[in-house]
């Protein structure tokens, strides 16, 4: 699986898709495709970059057998995670390749869990993230060039936060955020682990002209532009 670059929520209940939209992206930082049509999940499937698929039943529960034949044809990896409410469980078979169901009324802290659960999968088993003119090989802890040639070697936890840095390039990251998922810190923590190694790896990247640098906002955000 990739890394969970984008989620697709599909619903024909717009509150259910709000509501979805609203807690994912302020838990993760994730970008939403909202799909008010079954016929219309395909499409985003294989023209976007989506790994983890939420979808509301009512938009299927009446050609489910037919839905589930189809994805069985989608090359892609994925995830799915079906939301149902209690009167529908009897629609729902167990050969169907679903990931989790969750009954309603939604749990969200739970939802969040599974959602976790996905993206730390799709991060080991992510090799390499593009930095425009760049790429960071995860595995190898290196950044190499267009040409392929080995410009910088990095940290173990040098390349853990150019990593999630790169998930988010152009957009703000907050120190909590880092702290949470390189070092797993909760919010009682007080270090200066994460300055002193954000310090580093600017001294790094600095060989690369400004190509790839990491800012500190006004509110003390990290921003990587590349």
């Amino acid at each position: 699986m990739d890394s969970l670059e984008k989620i697709l929520i599909a619903s024909n209940d717009s509150n259910f898709r709000k509501s979805m939209v609203g807690n994912l992206f302020a838990k993760f930082k994730i970008e939403a495709i909202e799909i008010l049509l079954m016929e219309d999940i395909f499409d985003a499937i294989n023209n976007e970059k989506v790994s983890l698929l939420l979808v509301d039943s009512p938009l299927i529960s009446k050609k489910m057998d037919s839905f589930f034949t189809q994805l069985e044809g989608v090359k892609k990896k994925y995830s799915l995670f079906l939301f149902y409410e209690s009167k529908e469980r009897s629609l729902i078979k167990e050969k169907y390749p679903i990931s989790q169901k969750f009954l309603k009324p939604i749990d969200i802290e739970l939802v969040f869990t599974f959602v976790r659960k996905c993206m730390l999968d799709a991060e080991k088993n992510e090799k390499r993230i593009i930095l425009n003119d760049f790429q960071l090989l995860i595995h190898e802890r290196t950044i190499l060039d267009s040409e392929n040639k080995v410009k910088v070697y990095l940290t173990e936890k040098e390349t853990q936060m150019l990593a999630y840095l790169g998930r988010h390039k152009n957009k703000k990251v907050n120190r909590k955020e880092l702290l949470s998922d390189v070092w797993n810190y909760g919010d009682d923590i007080t270090t200066h682990t994460l300055e002193t190694h954000i310090y580093r790896l600017r001294k790094k990247l600095s060989s690369f002209d400004s190509k790839i640098k990491i800012t500190v906002t006004e509110d003390g955000c990290y921003l990587l532009s590349c």
